[in-house]
């Protein structure tokens, strides 16, 4: 799960160096990929939006430093 995790960051932090062209910022990225990246098990909609807010910024945080997250010893 781990070397998944690291190659995923690593490409969608690839796409983010790329953000003027593409409009597509870690913020974007992490709306469109959080939620598949990072399901949720939770049943009530409010449990869903909070879980899914909450995955959104683990990833977008996870794109923005991963440099400083993982290694390229993966």
């Amino acid at each position: 799960m781990f070397v998944t995790r690291c190659v995923t960051s690593e490409f969608l932090n690839r796409v983010d160096e790329q953000k003027e062209k593409n409009k597509m910022d870690a913020k974007n990225l992490s709306i469109v990929f959080g939620p598949a990246l990072l399901r949720s098990d939770k049943t009530t909609l409010e449990e869903m939006v909070a879980a899914t807010s909450v995955g959104n910024l683990f990833v977008q945080k996870c794109v923005e430093n991963f440099n400083q997250i993982f290694t390229k010893n993966h």
